[in-house]
């Protein structure tokens, strides 16, 4: 999910901040795959997730109706701040 929130900024023209590697990361970033990891620390920079109040992720687990909405509530107003 986070890869197609950060592809489709990009492809908007959103400007997204810059992330030094594993400079935003999770407790349990390491559950993540590798290619999905820079996808998740740049959507943690810019905002658009901010996972479990305790440092977890939880990559493994199924995006709920309401994380889902959360996120595409914040993505609309990335958007509508690009515009």
């Amino acid at each position: 999910m986070c890869a197609v929130l950060i592809e489709y900024c990009r492809y908007a023209g959103v400007e997204l901040p810059l992330v030094e590697p594993q400079a935003v990361t999770f407790v349990d970033i390491e559950q993540a795959s590798d290619w999905t990891r820079d996808y998740i620390e740049i959507a943690r920079a810019a905002g658009i997730i901010g996972g479990d109040g305790n440092g977890m992720f939880r990559p493994a687990d199924v995006l709920c109706r309401a994380e889902l909405a959360t996120l595409l509530v914040r993505l609309v107003g990335m958007l509508e701040q690009a515009i």
